[in-house]
C-alpha cells in the first residue's frame, strides 16, 4: 500500500484519469464521469501532501459564481438539490483538479487532446454503424441527425460541440506536425471524417464555428507562420466544407429553415427572436435583478411567459437556448457579470500566453453559448471547464 502512494505512481495514476475523464465526455456515462473526477480530486490531494492556499484567480472565479448561484437557489427555488440545482457544485469540483502544478506537469496535453479526437470519432462512427444498419433493417425511413442523435443517446447539439472541438485539434496537428507525412495524412483524414459528422448532425452553430475556426487558421497560417501550403490546404478544407454543407442532405434545409417559414409559420431564425424575447420577458419577472430567479424557478418564470404568448416552446418547456441570458435570469446581474470575468480572464491569459488552443476553444464555446444554454448539463460544464482549466494551466504544444 505504502509503494502505491508514491509519487510517481500518483502522477501515472492521475495522468491515466485525466486521459479517461476526456474520453468519456464522447461516451456519455455519468456515474463514470464523476467516479474519474472524484478519483481525480483526491489523488490532488494526496500528492505530496498538497494544500491549496495558493487557488488560482480562476478558480476564485468559479467558487464565487457557484456561492452566487447557491444563494440565488436558496432564496428563490422551492425545491433545492434538485439536478438544476446540483449541477453548480461541478464548478467547485472540476478546478481543484487542475490545482496541482506539480501533478499537471506529468500530463501529456497532446496525449490527452488525442485520447478526445480518437474518441469521438469511434463513438461517432459505432452511432453511424448503428443508423446503417436500422435503415437497413427498415427501422429508420432516413439517415438524418435525430436517427444519428437517438443512436448516440447523445443531444445532437453537445455531440456537435465535441466534434467541433476534436476538429479543431485534429486541424491544427495536421499543420503543425513536420517530420511524419503518415501523422499529417492521418489527421487531414480525420479532419475530413468529422466535416462529415457534423454535415450528418445538421447543428447550425457547429457549421458557422468549424468555417470561422478554418478562416482564422487561415489567416494565421498565411500571415504568421507564412506556411503558403498549410494555406491552400486550409483553403481547401474551408471552400470544400462550405460547400458541402450548404448543399448536404438536411443540413441545407437547416440553413434554408432559418430565412423560410417552417415552425408555427415562422422562420427559425423568427422563433429564436421570440424565444429570446420571452427569456428577457422572464428576466424581468424575476423576484430580483441581483440575484436572479433561481436555478430552477427561472424555468417556471419562462414557461408563464412562453403561455402569455402562447410560444410552441411551452409544451417542451424550452430553456432559454442563450447561455447568458440562461445566466441572467438564474443568477441576475451578479452571476452574469461573474460568468463575463471568466470569460474575459479566459481570453485575457489566452492572449497574454499566446495560447492558440485556448483561444480557439475559447472562441467555439462562446459560438455555442449564443445560441444554446451549454451549461445547463453536467456534460457541458465539465467540457468547458476541462478544456479551459486544462489549456489554462498547461500551454499545449502543437508540434
Amino acid at each position: 500500500m505504502k509503494r502505491f502512494f508514491k509519487k510517481n505512481v500518483l502522477l501515472k495514476v492521475f495522468s491515466f484519469l485525466l486521459g479517461t475523464l476526456f474520453i468519456s465526455f464522447s461516451f456519455p456515462s455519468p456515474p463514470l464521469t464523476n467516479i474519474v473526477m472524484v478519483l481525480l480530486v483526491v489523488i490532488s490531494f494526496l500528492f505530496a501532501n498538497q494544500n491549496f492556499r495558493e487557488v488560482s484567480l480562476v478558480s476564485i472565479l468559479f467558487i464565487v459564481f457557484t456561492l452566487a448561484s447557491l444563494v440565488s437557489s436558496f432564496l428563490f427555488d422551492e425545491k433545492l438539490f434538485t439536478n438544476q440545482t446540483t449541477k453548480v457544485f461541478y464548478f467547485l469540483i472540476i478546478p481543484l483538479i487542475f490545482e496541482s502544478k506539480k501533478l499537471l506537469k506529468a500530463v501529456n496535453t497532446r496525449t490527452v487532446l488525442n485520447y478526445f479526437i480518437y474518441a469521438v470519432c469511434i463513438f461517432s462512427f459505432l452511432g453511424l454503424i448503428k443508423v446503417l444498419l436500422a435503415f437497413y433493417l427498415d427501422l429508420e425511413s432516413k439517415i438524418s441527425y435525430q436517427s444519428l442523435s437517438q443512436y448516440l443517446k447523445i443531444h445532437s447539439t453537445y455531440f456537435a460541440l465535441l466534434t467541433t472541438i476534436a476538429f479543431c485539434f485534429s486541424v491544427n496537428f495536421s499543420l503543425r506536425i513536420k517530420n511524419s507525412l503518415g501523422e499529417k495524412i492521418k489527421y487531414f483524414l480525420i479532419s475530413t471524417y468529422l466535416i462529415f459528422i457534423l454535415c450528418l448532425l445538421a447543428v447550425r452553430i457547429a457549421f458557422i464555428s468549424s468555417l470561422l475556426l478554418m478562416l482564422i487558421i487561415l489567416i494565421r497560417e498565411l500571415l504568421i507562420n507564412k506556411n503558403k501550403l498549410g494555406f491552400v490546404y486550409i483553403g481547401l478544407l474551408f471552400f470544400s466544407s462550405f460547400f458541402i454543407i450548404s448543399d448536404f442532405g438536411y443540413s441545407s434545409i437547416r440553413i434554408k429553415n432559418l430565412f423560410i417559414n417552417n415552425q408555427a409559420d415562422r422562420s427559425d431564425t423568427e422563433n429564436r427572436i421570440v424565444l429570446w424575447k420571452n427569456a428577457y420577458c422572464a428576466i424581468e419577472n424575476s423576484p430580483s435583478q441581483i440575484l436572479g430567479a433561481g436555478l430552477s424557478n427561472s424555468q417556471e418564470l419562462l414557461n408563464m411567459c412562453y403561455e402569455e404568448s402562447n410560444f410552441f416552446g411551452l409544451e417542451s418547456e424550452y430553456n432559454t437556448h442563450n447561455q447568458f441570458l440562461q445566466t441572467w435570469l438564474e443568477t441576475g446581474y451578479l452571476g452574469l457579470f461573474l460568468f463575463f470575468a471568466i470569460l474575459f480572464y479566459l481570453a485575457y491569459q489566452a492572449f497574454r500566453k499566446n495560447n492558440y488552443l485556448l483561444l480557439l476553444t475559447l472562441i467555439i464555446f462562446v459560438l455555442f453559448f449564443s445560441t444554446e444554454s451549454v451549461l445547463e448539463r453536467q456534460l457541458g460544464i465539465t467540457v468547458f471547464l476541462s478544456f479551459s482549466l486544462l489549456f489554462l494551466k498547461k500551454n499545449p504544444s502543437l508540434s
